[in-house]
């Protein structure tokens, strides 16, 4: 069965048709045409190929993974997929009251820098934090 990466590298790369070309029939099932319709969607010379296939939903995977081979020029393409960098706010609010990422930054526009301080003060676990390693944290045994 092929991975996420070899069918962008044969789509990209060596034009060679994964799915026609082997007797696997897990390598049809293996295909992810959201994952590589949004990976290529972030080239410039992929977009309009791309939406193409955004325009036609219910079109059958093989027939997605050859268009995509045929209709995209051959050339090196590499993307990383956008992610959305941690925000210790949302994260505070997730885990305060339990809600998902959408919901979250939904909430936190109602909340105020003070209230944010209270949810940290509420998940606050106290303690001292000293420098010394362990060992020597522990102290002599009295003798007896």
């Amino acid at each position: 069965m092929a991975e996420l990466g070899q069918y962008l590298t044969s789509i990209n790369q060596t034009k060679i048709n994964l799915m026609r070309d082997t007797d696997d029939e897990k390598a049809v099932s293996g295909f992810s045409p959201f994952w590589v319709r949004r990976l290529l969607s972030y080239h410039e010379d992929c977009i309009y190929i791309v939406n193409e296939l955004n325009c036609t939903p219910g079109l059958d995977e093989q027939l997605q993974y050859e268009f995509l081979l045929h209709g995209i020029p051959k050339g090196k393409r590499f993307a990383k997929a956008y992610r959305a960098p941690p925000s210790e706010k949302l994260d505070l609010i997730k885990k305060f009251y339990g809600y998902n990422d959408v919901r979250a930054a939904e909430v936190l526009a109602i909340h105020t820098d003070d209230d944010l301080e209270k949810m940290r003060k509420h998940f606050d676990q106290g303690g001292v934090i000293s420098a010394e390693p362990k060992s020597k944290r522990n102290p002599k045994k009295r003798a007896s």
